[in-house]
């Protein structure tokens, strides 16, 4: 069940996230500081997952891109605003006979730290689920372990991959 519940997790970030890059200019974010991001994502009724990431600009504009090019024809409706320091999100974008509507508020503390609130609406219900409501928290953890170079992600269970070498990025320019 944990692998099903977290299947379900990264579809509603996934589904809120893409949303607010696939409505964006992507001049208007802050361009995050370089280096190591800790980011913890918390699910109703799921226990927290955490992953580092070691970020530079380069790699910062890859995943936006792709973010982009993801949610490109699958959305009705992405509307975008700026409140601030923050950004307000709403979609309505269908993924296969699915239909997922995503709400929410990203808020960035500069270029160190930022902070995800989102509710999702899955039509039909996901595993059971009809919402899923998300909070995701990153900030930036200094410099980059030796071991670790720009684009890669080290997963809750230890192993890290590397944001490059997943199918849609390699077409983006390095």
């Amino acid at each position: 069940m944990p692998k099903t519940m977290f299947a379900l997790s990264t579809v509603a970030l996934l589904a809120a996230g893409n949303a607010v890059l696939a409505a964006m200019d992507l001049g208007s974010l802050p361009t995050l500081k370089s280096g190591l991001w800790l980011t913890t994502v918390s699910n109703e009724g799921m226990k927290p997952t955490a992953v580092s990431m070691c970020i530079d600009e380069a790699t910062q504009q890859r995943l936006l891109m792709m973010g982009q090019g993801a949610m490109a024809g699958l959305c009705a409706k992405s509307d975008l605003r700026r409140d601030g320091d923050a950004f307000v999100f709403d979609s309505d974008c269908t993924m296969g006979p699915m239909r997922v509507r995503s709400s929410g508020r990203t808020t960035f503390t500069g270029t160190i730290a930022y902070n995800t609130e989102s509710l999702t609406r899955f039509d039909p219900p996901l595993m059971g689920r009809d919402t899923m409501r998300s909070m995701a928290t990153g900030r930036h953890g200094g410099a980059c372990p030796a071991d670790m170079k720009p684009g890669d992600v080290k997963l809750p269970d230890g192993r890290v991959l590397n944001v490059g070498n997943l199918p849609g990025l390699m077409a983006l320019p390095r």
